[in-house]
């Protein structure tokens, strides 16, 4: 038989909201009757009814973690997250939408309607707009956001030192030869913005030649190039393979080197090297946590929109057969 705040009240004989308050560890409750009840309840092994706390509090003592999937630069970053909102009496829930607008939607739906005290955001879906979380900002909601973020959206971002990385692949390249680059970074959110404004601010100071991959002067650019040793800088690997297969045909040049945000699996094969600015998930993962932790335990919005977190590493892979 489930015992209740009634039943518990009887058996110490004070009245409901008594023994409610001593739960709680009120002050309003004199330690030694707090002591009695608490010691009452574990004896006749009582349970809180945690949906009927929450309705009076208000607060679920959870938050969740919205993500895409378990990957790298997801699972680490809410591992970390997670143990720094427990250290705050805060429990942690993944809540992985599979890349699927459906699920993501029930996902949402559920943080409007008060499932959880706060959200960590890696985004991942064109489903999760501006709109969608400003409702919940608006609201005054503790909502961070975790690598990026939805441009125009005004809550805490944490990130890497994006313009840094983007300025340290760039003297990588340049210090194994390139001496002219193309990339890809589309300046649509603030951390492309921030990779486009340190490679161009690297190559300019340097005097390398260089043009947009997405840029309409792309081709008379590659003609007039020809001949050097080119250095092709993406976002990911997978971006960079991607876009050479596009210019292959188009280059004529003495050598090929990628640089790229985070690992390169396998040989950087037709390349000569590749070289990677390898984020660090963890120590992001943990500042959003500390944010979040503050924020709910002081209920005021940090002032600070974004933080930057120093590159976990700069490597450089090489290839071994040809």
């Amino acid at each position: 038989m489930d015992i209740t705040l009634k039943d518990l009240a009887k058996a110490c004989s004070v009245d409901v909201s008594t023994v409610s308050r001593a739960l709680r560890g009120s002050p309003l409750v004199k330690e030694p009757t707090r002591d009695r009840i608490v010691n009452e309840a574990q004896r006749m092994g009582y349970r809180p009814n945690l949906n009927a706390v929450n309705l009076v509090t208000g607060k679920t003592r959870t938050v969740w973690f919205l993500i895409p999937s378990l990957h790298e630069q997801e699972r680490i970053p809410a591992e970390q997250t997670s143990v720094e909102l427990a250290k705050g009496g805060y429990d942690t829930l993944l809540a992985i939408h599979h890349h699927d607008p459906l699920v993501f939607d029930r996902w949402w739906q559920r943080l409007e309607q008060g499932a959880a005290d706060g959200v960590v955001v890696i985004p991942g879906l064109p489903g999760l707009s501006l709109e969608r979380c400003q409702v919940l900002v608006d609201r005054g909601f503790p909502l961070v956001f975790v690598d990026r973020s939805i441009e125009g959206v005004k809550a805490p971002l944490v990130t890497s030192d994006n313009a840094k990385g983007a300025a340290d692949l760039v003297a990588a390249l340049l210090a194994d030869g390139v001496d002219r680059v193309v990339f890809d970074l589309e300046p649509h959110n603030v951390v492309m913005k921030d990779r486009r404004r340190g490679a161009i601010q690297a190559l300019e100071e340097a005097g390398v030649p260089y043009q947009g991959i997405r840029s309409g002067e792309l081709e008379d650019w590659l003609k007039k190039h020809q001949g050097g040793r080119l250095g092709l800088l993406a976002n990911s690997a997978s971006e960079a393979k991607g876009w050479w297969e596009s210019l292959e045909g188009r280059w004529r040049g003495k050598g090929l080197c990628f640089a790229c945000f985070d690992r390169w699996i396998g040989e950087p094969h037709p390349a000569d090297m590749a070289v990677c600015a390898v984020q660090d998930f963890k120590a992001m993962g943990q500042k959003a946590g500390q944010i979040l932790t503050r924020w709910l335990t002081s209920g005021k919005a940090p002032v600070k929109k974004v933080t930057r977190v120093a590159l976990e590493d700069v490597i450089t892979v090489r290839r071994r057969w040809d």
